[in-house]
């Protein structure tokens, strides 16, 4: 499952066992070393966004880990989900379902580009959490837990500009508090200038 996280470069101190160079050898290369650290290139590491054409439902997180730890396991085949997902979603075998690409990725937003050959699952090698919204060319998406880390949408084929943006509801409901709030302050100022505006003056003796 390494290569799904996109991770490309890797940093290793000569003196240290470098666990991840003795778990796939063949995929690390050695590219140079500065300040006595090595760096290793993952060439197998995947794009940050890639797409699957199957779904596999797992019961449980123990279940769904050991299925990934097994060597044949193919996460670019068969996405692993909690829920069934809709009936409208047949799948495919097809493994040339297209390349997306990662136009923009920044903490709350992101924005990817696809050009999908069939319907299929679009796989973002970023943490699902509650919060995240989808929308698809404009319309709203559906986000599921895939592997139970990264973020899956379903998708049909097609050109496709696929959004996320991060709004939970604890900002939503800061905001509503922030603009009442204010909203409230503004009033009592404006109530109390009029009740000054209004008070007699005292002429001046």
């Amino acid at each position: 499952m390494m290569p799904t996280l996109g991770i490309r470069y890797f940093l290793h101190d000569p003196v240290r066992n470098p666990y991840f160079i003795e778990y796939a050898p063949e995929r690390f290369r050695r590219e140079y070393s500065f300040d006595g650290i090595d760096v290793y290139e993952d060439t197998g590491a995947m794009h940050r966004a890639f797409l699957v054409g199957r779904a596999e439902v797992v019961s449980t997180i123990e279940e769904m880990y050991a299925i990934m730890r097994n060597a044949d396991f193919q996460p670019t085949r068969t996405a692993l989900v909690e829920h069934p997902l809709p009936q409208s979603f047949q799948g495919t075998d097809s493994v040339e379902l297209g390349t997306p690409r990662v136009i923009e990725r920044r903490a709350t937003h992101a924005v990817v580009e696809v050009n999908a050959t069939e319907d299929c699952i679009l796989v973002l090698a970023d943490a699902y959490y509650p919060g995240w919204e989808a929308d698809v060319d404009g319309e709203r998406a559906d986000i599921f837990p895939v592997y139970s880390i990264f973020r899956g949408i379903l998708l049909p084929s097609g050109r496709h500009t696929v959004h996320y943006n991060y709004t939970p509801f604890s900002f939503t409901l800061g905001m509503i508090i922030t603009t009442v709030t204010a909203g409230v302050s503004l009033l009592i100022a404006a109530a109390t200038l009029v009740r000054i505006r209004r008070r007699p003056r005292v002429a001046a003796e």
